[in-house]
């Protein structure tokens, strides 16, 4: 997939992308396209660990890494974290629920 600047600009690959951080126009990379994803498709990503969740997503526009990088990649980004969720969602009252962005 390829990403562009939010400014314009070339496209590049995501490697790139990821190598050169800000783009030279001084705008963010952004894919291109995003994918589309069916309510099947994120109701199965729902009781996943977090890191595979992630790998999961990344799989669908980080197209220069196999999945098994991008495994690998998400389980040591989040192995430090304090909670085994890394990003949990707490109820606060009945239908009130926020995630705690912290851990």
């Amino acid at each position: 997939m390829a990403f562009v600047s939010t400014r314009g600009g070339e496209a590049v690959s995501a490697s790139a992308a990821i190598l050169r951080g800000i783009a030279p126009d001084g705008g963010l990379y952004v894919p291109e396209t995003l994918p589309v994803l069916t309510g099947d498709e994120i109701r199965s990503l729902a009781d996943l660990p977090y890191a595979e969740r992630a790998a999961k997503v990344l799989d669908l526009i980080l197209d220069d890494y196999s999945a098994d990088e991008l495994l690998s990649f998400a389980k040591q980004a989040y192995s430090s974290f304090e909670c085994e969720e890394v990003a949990p969602i707490r109820e606060i009252k009945g239908n009130t629920h926020v995630m705690e962005l912290f851990h």
